[in-house]
C-alpha cells in the first residue's frame, strides 16, 4: 500500500473533497436509500397551520399568535382560516377587524 492509500484510509474524511466528480456520483448513486425532504419555511408554516386546525378548539393557547400572524401578508388568509377553525366566536373580533382593515 502506498503512503497516499495509507493516509486516506486512516483519515478519509480529509481525502473526501479529492474524489473525483465521477466518482462521487458513482458513490452518491449507491447511496440511493437515503431520503432527503427538504421543505420550505412556507411549507413548516402551512403544516403548523393545518396541525392547528386538526386540535381545532384545544389549540385556543395559540390564539394570541395567530392573531399576531393576520399582518403577514404571505399567510394571512390561511391565517385567517386557522383562526376561524380554532377560536370560534373568540375569533370574530380580529377577523372583523381584518375585513374592515381590507375595505
Amino acid at each position: 500500500m502506498s503512503e497516499d492509500q495509507t493516509a486516506r484510509a486512516a483519515h478519509p474524511a480529509r481525502f473526501q473533497a479529492l474524489l473525483p466528480e465521477a466518482e462521487a456520483d458513482r458513490v452518491a448513486g449507491q447511496a440511493s436509500f437515503v431520503k432527503v425532504h427538504l421543505r420550505t419555511a412556507f411549507d413548516r408554516r402551512l403544516l403548523a397551520h393545518y396541525g392547528l386546525e386538526a386540535l381545532g378548539p384545544t389549540a385556543k393557547s395559540a390564539l394570541l399568535a395567530l392573531i399576531e400572524l393576520l399582518n403577514h401578508g404571505d399567510m394571512a388568509g390561511q391565517t385567517a382560516d386557522t383562526l376561524a377553525k380554532v377560536g370560534g366566536a373568540d375569533a370574530l373580533s380580529p377577523l372583523t377587524r381584518l375585513l374592515q382593515r381590507r375595505r
